[in-house]
């Protein structure tokens, strides 16, 4: 098969998988192109060393916003410039995507992303796909912990609640996401 690798990772485990199954599939005759971000660690264990031509995109980075306070105005801030950020990574997405499907792959395999922990390329490719996930976002799937510590009153108080409430709400947006995108 002729395959096409995507991933944005830093390296250590999630990096070691990748290299070990890809030189799984070369030795097994499968063909393996890699498409990376200028973000991604391509030093550590380099797939170049397999043979693997590697395809590097210029993407977007994650903005810092200023910590300000109050609270309210902080998660309002990081509130914005994350959204922002996911729409530079989804316009990036986008392009690689038209890429990928116009290669004439027989699939994509799409890896972790240092920013999303998953990407958001799936969402735009026609070719078959295999995302691999080595760790979901814990965040997404636990609830939190209730009743081991009292969030205290006040504004730190109503600031811990409506980040609870606001976590809880991505959540579920999350998880309806992948219930649409699995009955497709």
């Amino acid at each position: 098969m002729r395959l096409a690798l995507f991933h944005n990772i830093a390296g250590l485990g999630p990096k070691r998988a990748v290299h070990q199954l890809a030189r799984g599939l070369l030795r097994r005759g499968h063909t393996l192109e890699a498409f990376c971000p200028d973000t991604a660690n391509e030093r550590f264990l380099p797939l170049e060393s397999l043979g693997v031509p590697v395809r590097v995109y210029d993407w977007p980075k994650p903005s810092r916003p200023p910590e300000l306070r109050p609270y309210l105005l902080d998660t309002a801030t990081r509130a914005a410039s994350q959204r922002r950020d996911r729409r530079a990574c989804a316009h990036a997405s986008r392009r690689v995507a038209a890429e990928l499907d116009a290669g004439g792959y027989d699939a994509v395999w799409v890896d972790g992303c240092l920013f999303t922990e998953t990407p958001v390329l799936p969402l735009f490719l026609k070719t078959p796909t295999l995302v691999y996930c080595h760790e979901p976002k814990r965040e997404w799937f636990e609830r939190p912990l209730s009743g081991i510590e009292s969030p205290g009153r006040g504004v730190r108080g109503w600031y811990t609640a409506s980040a609870e409430w606001w976590l809880a709400r991505q959540r579920q947006a999350l998880i309806e996401s992948v219930r649409r995108s699995v009955a497709r």
